[in-house]
């Protein structure tokens, strides 16, 4: 499949090229979502997908234009790159071979580029309001394709799947209530779901900046039944985090308490129950018989911690894990910090946690003074990281989730200068009358752009 992914690749790559960086970041996005992100190019030692290939060119187009020199460095920045060269540096030192270190290398691909690309490439309005097109098209076309695939058991991409020549797993198409598990164009349920409710999440930030609820509301709509059509516990656990923390923003005085409950109950739990307060994991999931399996990885990640705190395992997977987990010869680990934590040891997890940290606390801070439509899409960015580091516990980013992640992230930390910098009610969308006005706010007066 080395043709097609060229193809796809030239075209995308010509997108970055001649549109505007926030319309040019929308086709790379669709490159990402719409071709399979699995499928990649041989270029020396690394394997390069269309996606990878078209932001390199878009962010050497960035460069050139002068906008890395209109940037101020963060501390958010050097710590995307610190995480990425630590990971690099720490499985050398235990004794990585060179398969994993390629793709450690290779990896900086799907992060550290894709979070400059993003930090350079959205700097307005306009660049954020260039999104929404490639990215309502892309979600309406693999949405609808992922609910066509668990109802009719047929996909267009099952045929570009076997293809596939690195998965090390091979499992069988999985029914769940009657339907087939859809992984669209992606390499597993799971990152399917995971994929469609970033897009969802995406779109519901930008409706701030849209001109009309019309040009991301399908999109946004099509992406959640394609996370529906995923039939997984993780990407269920995220979507519903979504869309209960972005109605907040029509209740902002309920975060506090529900924040403060929140914890009462995990003491509550922890203290009155024969179980720990994470075990509530088991509840929250589609498949209960298994779903113990994510509480119980975490125990037996804290019990060997000792064996890879420093360093992690280098390029060793801790498969005698499942003789402890559920004495099965392999271990899944359904857990991103774990996974962060096993490969650059507890220096990468504190890192990485740092990171997510730094961005919603930006998005916090801008908040309070930006603009009204801006402040629509700052929380709703906020909503989809805290909706993503919740459900991170019960599954692993690979692939288009851990790209569409770090672009979350490099946006995020760009969507606040850019609403001081241009005021993003330059081009307003007709006020509409809010749903959930504040207390003491009459229905009439909370009013908010589409």
């Amino acid at each position: 499949m080395i043709a097609p992914t060229l193809a796809v690749a030239v075209l995308a790559s010509l997108g970055a090229v001649t549109l505007r960086p926030g319309r040019a970041l929308g086709v790379v996005l669709m490159s990402l979502l719409l071709w399979p992100e699995y499928l990649r190019l041989p270029m020396g030692l690394a394997q390069m997908s269309a996606p990878r290939i078209a932001a390199m060119v878009l962010m050497a187009r960035l460069i050139v234009a002068g906008r890395l020199h209109q940037t101020r460095p963060r501390l958010i920045d050097g710590l995307v790159v610190f995480a990425w060269a630590w990971d690099i540096a720490a499985a050398a030192i235990a004794g990585a071979d060179q398969t994993q270190l390629v793709y450690l290398v290779g990896r900086g691909f799907d992060t550290v580029l894709m979070y400059g690309v993003a930090r350079l490439a959205l700097i307005s309005a306009a660049d954020f309001r260039g999104l929404i097109l490639p990215l309502t098209l892309s979600a309406v076309a693999l949405g609808g394709l992922g609910v066509m695939e668990a109802v009719t058991s047929s996909s267009p991409y099952q045929r570009l799947f076997a293809h596939h020549q690195w998965n090390w797993y091979d499992k069988a198409p999985e029914y769940r209530l009657g339907l087939l598990r859809a992984r669209g164009s992606t390499a597993h349920p799971i990152y399917f779901g995971m994929t469609m409710c970033i897009v969802a999440g995406l779109l519901i930030a930008l409706r701030g900046v849209a001109r009309s609820a019309w040009t991301w509301s399908p999109g946004a709509a099509f992406a959640l039944a394609g996370a529906a059509a995923s039939l997984s516990s993780g990407p269920a656990i995220a979507v519903s985090l979504l869309l209960l923390c972005s109605a907040l923003l029509y209740a902002r005085w309920l975060i506090r308490p529900a924040l403060l409950g929140a914890a009462a109950l995990a003491v509550f739990l922890e203290l009155a129950s024969n179980r720990h307060f994470y075990d509530l994991i088991d509840y929250l999931a589609l498949n209960s018989g298994t779903s113990w399996y994510r509480s119980r990885l975490i125990e037996v990640a804290v019990s060997n911690l000792h064996e890879y705190w420093m360093f992690g395992y280098g390029s060793r997977w801790p498969h005698h894990w499942g003789m402890l987990i559920d004495r099965r010869g392999h271990v899944d680990i359904v857990n991103h910090y774990v996974i962060v934590a096993i490969t650059g040891g507890v220096l990468s997890l504190m890192a990485y946690v740092a990171v997510l940290a730094l961005a919603l606390r930006d998005c916090v801070r801008h908040f309070r003074t930006a603009p009204e439509q801006a402040r629509t899409l700052l929380f709703g960015q906020g909503a989809l990281l805290v909706a993503l580091a919740a459900a991170s516990m019960s599954v692993g980013l690979y692939g288009p989730p851990l790209i569409l992640t770090y672009i979350l992230l490099g946006s995020m930390v760009r969507a606040g200068h850019a609403a001081h910098q241009t005021g993003m009610n330059t081009s307003p969308a007709p006020a509409r009358p809010c749903p959930f006005p504040m207390p003491g706010q009459s229905r009439i007066g909370a009013v908010r752009g589409a």
